[in-house]
């Protein structure tokens, strides 16, 4: 599955590379969310997770300007958050979040965790 991961530091963006990458995702890092969206990619990802963001931009307002650009509006947005708050996804500041990862987490739990919202999002799709 191609998926962008987007993280301003450096060793939690190769980390989570080296995870998801042995989990047989197919991983580009973006360290700027800005440089990620003025790149087209094609084909688009099907998959972006949303790390730790630079202080100037929540991980919801990252997720809105991602929504906003119409090759992504299918794809799945995942935030990783420190924060039980953040993860409601239910809320309506955060419609566009498709899950949240409360972390820290152990890497297999990491992957078992983004499966868990991609199948719901797919089985969501599919109804």
């Amino acid at each position: 599955m191609r998926t962008i991961i987007l993280d301003s530091e450096e060793d939690i963006l190769e980390l989570l590379t080296y995870t998801l990458s042995q989990a047989e995702f197919q991983i580009e890092g973006f360290h700027d969310y800005e440089e990620f969206l003025v790149r087209k990619l094609a084909p688009p990802p099907q998959l972006i997770i949303v790390g730790n963001t630079h202080p100037s931009d929540t991980q919801i307002d990252i997720c809105t300007k991602i929504r906003a650009v119409p090759d992504y509006a299918d794809t799945v947005l995942i935030c990783l958050t420190t924060s039980q708050v953040q993860c409601d996804v239910q809320s309506s500041d955060c419609k566009e979040i498709d899950g949240c990862v409360l972390t820290p987490i152990l890497p297999k739990d990491l992957v078992k965790r983004i499966n868990e919202v991609l199948n719901q999002k797919l089985s969501l799709a599919s109804s």
